[in-house]
């Protein structure tokens, strides 16, 4: 584990953390930010609720995934 993964993971797990409570919570820089609304306008509140927060648990999985060293150049057989 490099100080990078573990650096780029926890920003990515945190930034999953505060997208699903906004979500979950409705606060008003959330719900006022103008892809949200425009996502609401299109599939309604309650999907964009639960798009978002799957968005934030995918955040949050590749955090975990990057901080314990994954590598993609890795796994697809380049150096």
């Amino acid at each position: 584990m490099e100080p990078q993964d573990l650096l780029v993971g926890s920003v990515a797990g945190l930034l999953g953390l505060v997208l699903i409570v906004a979500s979950v919570r409705g606060w008003t820089w959330y719900r006022q930010m103008r892809l949200t609304r425009a996502l609401e306008s299109r599939v309604g509140v309650t999907w964009t609720g639960r798009l978002t927060g799957l968005l934030g648990l995918l955040l949050i999985v590749a955090g975990i995934v990057i901080a314990r060293g994954f590598s993609l150049v890795g796994w697809l057989g380049g150096n």
